[in-house]
């Protein structure tokens, strides 16, 4: 993998110096970048008029979803928060710039922002700012569960869903990126009576670091709520999203008496962050001995993601940089100070990378790696969801114009593999998505159904707010289907089954 991101880096450079060279002004469009680079980059226009700057974002600490970005309007001065994908990031010159899919008389019409905190966490607030951009937080504004994210349709879905209490043998255990917006999550597969019910718990780092081991083949007793996933279900039976879980006689919480999630409690009422707040924050070991202190984040603005975080060594600060997942960080505040706790200690294979290798580190690739190496699996790196998840009655469907063609490791990449795959980057009318299609090699033989500025119309499955895994795709009047009637990819040769785990 390094060998890959090395000539990949290499090809960049030579580019760059060639453009250079010449005297051109280089630009190039771009994905994953630090934040320190990001703020205070300006925004534009198609043209490259200017209209304003981005001053910060904020971002849910629980999963590192970037929630609006807060910008200031050139002239007038207006601050104003808006969801982060209605902006494009690219280089120029080696310059960060976004470039709004807004003109600058809609971005004038929008929701003020008056620099409260609070005001950026209030939900019926951020509601009026999606709205004006015609959003449901980088989704199309037809598709009723995706409004706030996987987290808070589920929470709605969970309010209006019908009490169960079930008993049987535990099957097996997987991790899943559905749930609560944190990644992963933990599935159950148990068999009630012969048959087979899905039962959710919690996310993956809280189930594994905090309670009981769970055997295959043990006796469990679940107490929840049975609700429909829209276009996540798979069999005719609805998932069982657990409030408490009974193994061999004992018991934890998964849910409050008011059915919120259980883990919720340990954030300590600071969800919402901003990047500059993360950027004074110090990092605890589980034995609250420091590690070090936070000195940027990793951001995906397109997907409206802060990947990781880069942390400082506190005893040996000149050394490599750690990189650090959202999903095993709780934030808590002492006294005035923020402090995000490690669920765990990096051991001395942990992903570390130097201020002078940050280009590797904004790598697809190695944000997969630092991912996959906590057991922070999003929908998008590696740990795909099954085939068994392509639900065909969740199918949706979107048209746009081809931004660009990537090779990156994701769900297309096929099951329980590690591979370069296929992607696009499609701006539709509701702003930028991320498709992913099929294998590099699979699409080896279609290279010129793919062209920078061609029209193209997708049929798949939303995976998360601004990605969709692509079933069919059409462009001018050639059709080509990349799965079956059931979802499974006609790559394959054979299915791969969920990795049946002797213990949770």
């Amino acid at each position: 993998m390094t060998s890959r991101i090395g000539f990949f880096s290499l090809c960049a450079t030579l580019c760059l110096a060639s453009a250079a060279a010449r005297g051109d002004s280089f630009v190039v469009p771009t994905t994953m970048m630090q934040y320190s680079k990001l703020v205070g980059a300006p925004i534009v226009a198609s043209d490259g008029a200017p209209l304003a700057k981005l001053d910060d974002v904020m971002i849910d600490a629980r999963s590192g979803e970037i929630l609006v970005a807060v910008v200031t309007l050139t002239g007038d001065g207006k601050r104003m928060a808006l969801p982060a994908c209605q902006f494009t990031p690219r280089l120029r010159d080696e310059k960060v710039e976004l470039v709004s899919i807004h003109d600058r008389a809609h971005l004038e019409k929008g929701p003020a922002w008056d620099g409260s905190i609070d005001k950026l966490a209030d939900r019926a607030w951020l509601e009026t700012c999606y709205q004006h951009y015609g959003l449901g937080h980088c989704c199309p504004v037809n598709d009723p569960y995706c409004g706030w994210g996987p987290r808070g349709a589920l929470e709605l879905l969970y309010a209006n869903a019908t009490d169960i209490e079930l008993q049987g043998k535990l099957i097996r255990a997987e991790l899943i990126d559905l749930v609560e917006g944190l990644c992963p999550a933990v599935q159950l597969f148990v068999d009630v009576e012969g048959v087979t019910r899905r039962v959710v718990l919690g996310p993956n780092w809280w189930v594994l670091g905090s309670h009981p081991k769970l055997t295959n083949g043990a006796t469990i007793q679940v107490r929840g709520r049975e609700l429909r996933i829209p276009g996540y279900d798979l069999s005719p039976e609805p998932v069982v999203m657990a409030a408490t879980v009974t193994n061999e006689a004992r018991a934890w919480t998964i849910r409050d008496e008011q059915g919120h999630a259980g883990w919720y409690a340990t954030l300590a009422g600071l969800p919402y962050l901003t990047g500059a707040e993360m950027l004074a924050a110090n990092v605890y070991l589980p034995s609250d001995a420091r590690l070090g202190k936070v000195v940027d984040l990793a951001i995906d603005l397109l997907a409206g993601k802060a990947r990781y975080l880069a942390v400082e060594p506190a005893d040996h600060p000149e050394e490599a940089l750690y990189a650090i997942p959202f999903c095993v960080l709780t934030p808590i505040r002492i006294e005035n100070e923020l402090r995000l706790r490690l669920a765990v200690a990096p051991p001395i294979t942990a992903p570390r990378f130097t201020r002078e290798t940050w280009n590797m580190a904004l790598a697809p690739e190695w944000g997969a790696y630092v991912l996959d190496y906590y057991g922070c699996h999003h929908c998008w790196y590696e740990q795909p969801l099954f085939t068994a998840l392509y639900d065909p009655r969740g199918v949706a469907q979107m048209r746009g114009r081809i931004l660009s063609i990537e090779h990156a490791t994701g769900i297309a990449a096929g099951l329980n593999a590690r591979s370069t795959g296929e992607v696009i980057r499609i701006l539709s009318a509701d702003g930028p998505v991320t498709v992913e299609l099929a294998p590099a090699e699979f699409f080896s033989r279609h290279e010129a159904l793919l062209t920078r500025t061609g029209l193209v119309t997708v049929w798949g499955w939303w995976c998360d707010e601004c990605h969709l895994i692509a079933r069919r795709i059409q462009i001018g009047e050639v059709v080509l289907d990349l799965r079956d009637a059931n979802g499974r990819p006609l790559w394959l040769e054979a299915a791969s089954p969920a990795p049946a785990s002797e213990q949770l």
